[in-house]
């Protein structure tokens, strides 16, 4: 799932292989990120469109300041199974970012988020569009259904934006099941940042080495590796991930759940702090 969404990211983007042109080196992080102010607004949609344009003249808040962001807007949408009627009736809810003046990441995103619908709904066939997913849902989806679509911004400033997409969806039995991917969005460049583009050449291997001590940290808090840590590393052992989000804390790495650890653990999610980084992460990447 992650190779696909990062191979797909970088086509639409023009990113290829370790050249010089994604370096990005006119990047350089403040110490603190700034708040991503954002302007939230919940509609209902009618039953021919999933997705809709705000409506609001208000213009969406910025952020004041030498790290000002691009101006976003939350639209939330609803939507239940057209002419259903009771309690158990399938939906589809979407929390989507708009970004002023900035189409081409917003229809990629969009077309990311749908690729996760897509992925999560386990189809061959591809949506590129939650409309085009909605008609497909409508027609095989059973009561009690539900799929969830969410993106949130959880880092933002003008030199990078980091965007957390969850997703989750409900087809009957015990739970359903949840994903979160993430998206590093250089918006003075319009360009994205995979975790291998966050790297020095050749350190993905040492990357793994830091990630996998993070693991083994997180295994002595975790309640059920306390009692038989020999055994819960058979059942749940270290599996390498490059679902990256470059945090001010460091480059965070979340699992699906049954990744590592039992459903009831959620998603998990390690940090590999900057100050293990140094000569692994570009350098213009790191905290100043």
């Amino acid at each position: 799932m992650i190779k696909r969404l990062v191979l797909s990211a970088l086509i639409l983007f023009g990113i290829s292989g370790c050249q010089s042109n994604q370096r990005a080196a006119d990047i350089t992080l403040a110490n603190q990120a700034s708040t991503l102010s954002q302007k939230d607004q919940s509609q209902e949609i009618p039953n021919t469109n999933i997705v809709t344009n705000s409506n609001s003249n208000t213009k969406p808040n910025t952020v004041s300041g030498p790290n000002k962001t691009p101006d976003v807007q939350t639209i939330t949408l609803v939507k239940t199974k057209p002419d259903c009627k009771g309690n158990d009736c399938p939906v589809i809810k979407v929390k989507r970012l708009n970004f002023t003046g900035r189409d081409r990441f917003n229809t990629f995103l969009d077309k990311t988020m749908a690729s996760m619908v897509q992925m999560e709904s386990n189809q061959s066939q591809s949506f590129n569009t939650f409309n085009e997913f909605a008609e497909y849902f409508w027609r095989t989806s059973k009561p009690r259904d539900e799929v969830v679509i969410q993106a949130s911004v959880i880092r933002g400033d003008e030199n990078i934006v980091v965007i957390q997409l969850d997703g989750y969806i409900y087809s009957g039995g015990a739970h359903g099941m949840s994903t979160t991917q993430y998206i590093n969005w250089l918006p003075k460049t319009d360009r994205l940042l995979s975790l291998e583009t966050m790297l020095l050449p050749n350190k993905m291997r040492a990357f793994q080495a830091l990630l996998k001590k993070q693991y083994d940290i997180w295994l002595r808090q975790n309640r059920e590796a306390i009692s038989n840590p020999d055994s819960y590393k058979k059942k749940w052992p270290f599996v390498e991930n490059d679902n990256a989000a470059l945090l001010k804390e460091g480059v965070a790495i979340t699992y699906d759940p049954y990744a590592i650890a039992p459903y009831s653990f959620g998603r998990p999610t390690l940090i590999v702090p900057f100050k293990d980084l140094k000569g692994i992460l570009r350098p213009e990447l790191l905290p100043k």
